[in-house]
């Protein structure tokens, strides 16, 4: 990267793994650390699909009890939210930020796959909160309530302007 743009490594900062030093020999220092990066993840995800079951096992045991209507309704929505909370870091951090440190190793350079990951990084909050407010009723109805109403007020003031500019 630093040939190719005429780049100082002191100018920037950076994470990476660098796995190979100058005479191809294996830095094992960087083979630990990526081990460690590793295996936190692995934790993680495993914490996230044990919990996940807990969770699933839980809300249909709910489901099946005599609970009211709405409460049915509200659990179900909750759980499907919690799933894509779920899905969304595993699919936009876990699994991004887990190829960028392993292609390294293999000695691969992807440096377009680093625009990417940044991109990614910058949009996971905002995409984030898109399933509470797409399968919650009570968030949902009224988004979609207040964009109604922004747009009627944009009609309306069109169809004021239309009429002014015409009389």
């Amino acid at each position: 990267m630093f040939n190719k743009s005429n780049l100082n490594f002191a100018d920037f900062a950076s994470i990476g793994g660098v796995y190979y030093q100058t005479d191809n020999s294996v830095n094992w220092r960087s083979i630990s650390g990526y081990s460690c990066f590793v295996s936190i993840m692995v934790i993680a995800f495993i914490i996230i699909v044990v919990a996940g079951w807990k969770s699933w096992k839980i809300v249909s045991k709910l489901l099946e009890h005599g609970e009211s209507d709405f409460s049915r309704k509200l659990q179900m929505q909750l759980y499907k939210a919690l799933v894509a909370q779920t899905i969304i870091p595993v699919t936009l951090l876990f699994i991004p930020f887990g190829v960028l440190f392993t292609i390294p190793l293999f000695n691969v350079d992807w440096q377009f796959l680093n625009h990417i990951i940044v991109w990614i990084f910058a949009f996971y909050p905002v995409i984030d909160p898109l399933p509470i407010i797409y399968f919650v009723d009570y968030y949902r109805i009224p988004v979609i309530d207040a964009f109604k109403c922004k747009i009627n007020q944009i009609g309306a003031r069109g169809s004021y302007s239309e009429n002014t500019v015409q009389n």
